[in-house]
C-alpha cells in the first residue's frame, strides 16, 4: 500500500485514510505493538496514531505515562522517545517544567526542526477523559509559549486511543 506519490504507508491492518478524529477501537482490530522504524514517512493522522499507540505498547503503566516522539521536517520517525512518568491527576509546575526543560533540549539539538508527538496513556485512558483534558490542555499551552510544533496529541488506553483535540479539551 502506497501514499499517492508512491511512499510506503505503515500498514496497520485498516485503512488509514480514515480520519485520525475518530476514536480507535483497539480491541476490534490488530493493535500495533511496535511504534514505526526510524526513518518511516507518516503522513495521515491515522499513521501518527498508530505510531503513538506502539510507543506505548500493549502492556501500560500502571500509572499514567506522557510519551513524547518526533518526526523530522520530511515528517519521518526520529529514533527517540520520552517518557515521563509520575504524573500527578492535575499539571503542576515541578512537572511541566521538566517536561518543558527536557523537550526543549531536544529541540534545540535540531536546528532543522523537529515535530512533537504527544500520546497520554493510562489503562483507563485513551478518551476524553478528565486527565487527558488537563494534560493536554497543559501541554499544548507550553508548547505554545516555547513554539513547539505539535502535529498530534492522543489519549491511548489499554482497549482504546483517539487523537485529542484543543476544542474538546476546553473546558
Amino acid at each position: 500500500m502506497t501514499h499517492d506519490d508512491a511512499r510506503p504507508i505503515h500498514d496497520t491492518g485498516y485503512d488509514a485514510r480514515l480520519p485520525a478524529t475518530q476514536s480507535t477501537d483497539l480491541l476490534t482490530r490488530p493493535r500495533p505493538e511496535v511504534p514505526c522504524q526510524p526513518g518511516t514517512t507518516l503522513i495521515t493522522g491515522r499513521e501518527v496514531l498508530d505510531h503513538l499507540v506502539g510507543l506505548v505498547g500493549p502492556r501500560l503503566s500502571s500509572s499514567p505515562v506522557l510519551w513524547f516522539t518526533f518526526l523530522d521536517g520530511a515528517r519521518q520517525v526520529v529514533p527517540l522517545a520520552i517518557p515521563f512518568d509520575g504524573l500527578p491527576g492535575l499539571p503542576s509546575s515541578g512537572p511541566v517544567a521538566e517536561i518543558v526543560d527536557v523537550v526543549s533540549t531536544v529541540l534545540a539539538q535540531h536546528p532543522d526542526g523537529l515535530i512533537v508527538l504527544v500520546a497520554i496513556s493510562r489503562p483507563s485512558g485513551g478518551g476524553l477523559g478528565a486527565f487527558e483534558k488537563r494534560w493536554a490542555r497543559a501541554l499544548w499551552k507550553v508548547a505554545d509559549d516555547a513554539g513547539w510544533t505539535v502535529d498530534l496529541m492522543a489519549a491511548v488506553g489499554s482497549d482504546r486511543a483517539m487523537p485529542l483535540d484543543r476544542a474538546s479539551c476546553d473546558l
